[in-house]
C-alpha cells in the first residue's frame, strides 16, 4: 500500500512539474509574441512632425463636423498630431480661455481655436507669440495681432450675400429683422451687419427694422422670433446668422401660420435648413466652405511654424442655397 502510495505522490508530481514547466514556456512565448507586436506597431509608426491644439465649439452642427473632419483629414496627411477640445457650449468664452491656457502651458506647436475680439483673448495670442506658439483664429479675424492669423468665410461677404437674398426674394422692398447669436461677441458680427446694409444700400425701401440677439438654442431664436412679430408687425423678413436660429424662426413661423408672410434668410447646411427650403419655409440659407476652412488652418500653422511667409489672412468661399439649386447641392 505504501509502495503504491508513492508512486501516486510521484506521478502527481511529474504532473505538476510538467504543467508548471508547459506554463512558462507558453506565458514566454506569448510574452514574445506581444513584445514583438509592439515593436512591429512601433516601427510602423512615423513620429508626427508638430503637435497642434484644437478647440471648437461642442456642436452637431454641419460646420463643426465638416470644419473638424478637414482639420484631420489635412493633419494626418502631414503626418501632425492634433488634440481636439471642445467648450461646453455653456461659457464657450471661459472655456476657450482655459484651453489656451493649457495649450501654452503644454509647450504645443500650433494652437487653432475659435476666437473672440477681447483684450484678453489677445493677450493670450500674445503670450502664446512669446512662447512661439502660432494661433489660428476660426471665427474673429485677429490677424492684426501679433501672432495670429485668421483662416474662414469673410463676414462681409456672408453680410451682403444675405442683403441679396432678401432683395431677390422681395423684389427690392422689405422690413428685416437680424438675429445675432448671442455668441457672437467677436468683430465677425459686425461685419456681417456692415455687409448686409451695404448690399441693401441701393435699395431705397429695404429697411432693417431691429437687430435682436437670441440665447444659444433653438428655443432661444423662437422666443425672440415671437418678440419680433409682436413687437414689429411689419417686419417680413428674418435673417439669420446661426443654424439654430434659423431652424428656430422657421419653427416659429410655422406655428404662427406666417409662412409666405415671412422670409427667413438662414446659415449653414442642416438637414433641418435644407427640408425648410425645400417646403418653401426659408427662402435660402448661406454655407461655409467649412471643410476647406480645417485644411487650410493646418496648412496655414505649418506654414507659420516653418516661416514660409504665409498670409494673416485667408478666406474661403460660401455658397447660397435656395429651392432653385438645392437639387444640385444634395446631389453632391
Amino acid at each position: 500500500m505504501k509502495k503504491l502510495y508513492k508512486i501516486i505522490i510521484g506521478a502527481l508530481l511529474m504532473t505538476i512539474v510538467t504543467c508548471i514547466t508547459l506554463s512558462i514556456t507558453y506565458s514566454r512565448q506569448v510574452d514574445k509574441m506581444l513584445v514583438d507586436a509592439k515593436v512591429s506597431l512601433f516601427n510602423n509608426q512615423k513620429v508626427p512632425k508638430y503637435h497642434f491644439f484644437i478647440i471648437l465649439h461642442n456642436s452637431d452642427e454641419p460646420y463643426v463636423k465638416d470644419l473638424e473632419k478637414g482639420l484631420i483629414d489635412t493633419a494626418t496627411s502631414f503626418n501632425i498630431a492634433i488634440e481636439t477640445n471642445y467648450s461646453s457650449g455653456v461659457d464657450d468664452y471661459n472655456d476657450t480661455i482655459k484651453y489656451i491656457n493649457m495649450a501654452i502651458d503644454s509647450k504645443v506647436d500650433g494652437i487653432i481655436t475659435h476666437a473672440y475680439n477681447t483684450t484678453e483673448f489677445q493677450k493670450l495670442v500674445y503670450k502664446a507669440q512669446e512662447s512661439k506658439i502660432p494661433v489660428i483664429t476660426l471665427d474673429a479675424d485677429l490677424s492684426t495681432s501679433k501672432g495670429a492669423a485668421y483662416v474662414g468665410t469673410n463676414g462681409f461677404e456672408i453680410g451682403s450675400k444675405a442683403g441679396q437674398l432678401v432683395a431677390e426674394a422681395l423684389n427690392g422692398k422689405a422690413k428685416i429683422a437680424i438675429i445675432l447669436e448671442s455668441s457672437g461677441v467677436s468683430g465677425k458680427v459686425n461685419l456681417k451687419l456692415d455687409g448686409l446694409n451695404n448690399s441693401i444700400k441701393g435699395y431705397k425701401d429695404i429697411k432693417v427694422e431691429t437687430v435682436e440677439i437670441s440665447d444659444n438654442g433653438i428655443l432661444g431664436a423662437n422666443n425672440v422670433t415671437q418678440e419680433i412679430l409682436n413687437n414689429h408687425p411689419d417686419v417680413d423678413a428674418i435673417v439669420c446668422t446661426s443654424s439654430k436660429d434659423a431652424i428656430g424662426a422657421a419653427q416659429l413661423v410655422v406655428d404662427f401660420n406666417r409662412v409666405g408672410d415671412i422670409t427667413i434668410i438662414g446659415y449653414d447646411s442642416t438637414p433641418e435648413i435644407l427640408s425648410y427650403i425645400q417646403k418653401g419655409v426659408i427662402y435660402g440659407t448661406i454655407v461655409p466652405g467649412a471643410y476647406k476652412i480645417g485644411c487650410d488652418s493646418i496648412k496655414t500653422l505649418v506654414g507659420l511654424k516653418e516661416n514660409k511667409g504665409v498670409a494673416a489672412y485667408k478666406h474661403t468661399d460660401s455658397i447660397v442655397i435656395t429651392k432653385s439649386n438645392l437639387s444640385q447641392y444634395l446631389r453632391k
